[in-house]
């Protein structure tokens, strides 16, 4: 009787599982959006940040929010993905962790997403210049899932955010004044000049600016308080600076006596405040070059300005 009664149980669950197996092959028949299917999760975009932009690359992270509808535990392999701005694709990655999917339950998983910064550019040009004032950021996205009946092909999505056009603060160096000069201590003061083109104003903290000469650091200054900048305005910011051991001499020789031949180069990184989540708390990292001259004194670059 036990013996009996086992063979059932195990002809009970065999039938079961083929039950099962021909529900979900008649309803993926049924339709062809993988995201319709009453067993297909639904996929949805919680986040787009960017998190560094520097002059090579530029690192955002993706945030996706997976609701699993099925009555049963689903491990997904990996995840390919593209990014698009518009229709035009900027990367393509793979992400290889694998992904467990509780029954009736919802997962977060982040896509980390490298995009070289010229090619950004690029494309945000080519927006700007055909007048759109909003860009949509898409996902596309295959989920690869290894179990026999599920499906042949993995189940594929699309899903994407409309943000307003945003541009970076153009900056530039001026009217870099030497106020005592010596071996062992040098007081000097630069003009940083910044204008927002944009609609809306923003804030910077956390700035750091370096100076170069060939290559080399002479000069760097620090500001910890928040900046204000208004919308299509220019703010100057007058911070000290402080010389490099060793090179403030050569840097002060070269400003007074050959400052239209020689180049030097600048580095301003800052974490920049704004109303749009997906900028808000970026590390942003901007160059810049031009020559000694330069900086003997002030050269209006934009209609108006303020002084910080």
């Amino acid at each position: 009787m036990r013996t009996t009664g086992r063979v059932l149980l195990v002809v009970a669950l065999l039938l079961l599982v083929a039950l099962i197996v021909i529900v979900v092959r008649w309803q993926n028949a049924r339709t062809t959006d993988a995201g319709a299917s009453f067993l297909a999760p639904r996929v949805r975009m919680a986040q787009l940040q960017v998190q560094r932009l520097d002059p090579e690359a530029t690192r955002l992270l993706v945030g996706l929010v997976i609701d699993q509808p099925a009555p049963i535990r689903i491990t997904v392999d990996s995840v390919e993905y593209a990014l698009f701005i518009g229709e035009q694709e900027l990367v393509r990655s793979t992400y290889a962790k694998t992904i467990t999917l509780p029954a009736r339950d919802s997962v977060s998983i982040e896509l980390p997403i490298t995009v070289r910064t010229q090619r950004l550019f690029q494309v945000l040009k080519e927006l700007e210049q055909a007048g759109a004032d909003s860009v949509e950021y898409a996902l596309e996205a295959s989920f690869f899932v290894p179990v026999a009946f599920w499906r042949e092909k993995p189940f594929q999505v699309r899903m994407g955010q409309r943000l307003p056009s945003i541009r970076l603060p153009k900056v530039a160096m001026r009217h870099l004044v030497v106020s005592r000069f010596g071996f062992g201590k040098s007081d000097l003061t630069i003009d940083v000049v910044l204008f927002n083109p944009n609609n809306v104003a923003f804030s910077l903290r956390s700035t750091e600016i370096t100076a170069q000469l060939e290559g080399k650091e002479v000069l760097r200054a620090t500001h910890s308080a928040e900046v204000q900048v208004p919308a299509r305005d220019t703010v100057v910011l007058t911070l000290p600076m402080r010389a490099a051991p060793g090179r403030m001499i050569e840097g002060i020789f070269d400003l007074l006596v050959n400052p239209s031949r020689t180049p030097y180069s600048y580095q301003m990184e800052f974490i920049l405040s704004t109303d749009q989540p997906s900028l808000n708390d970026s590390r942003i990292s901007l160059v810049g070059d031009g020559m000694l001259d330069d900086l003997k004194g002030w050269k209006e670059d934009a209609p108006s300005s303020k002084k910080d």
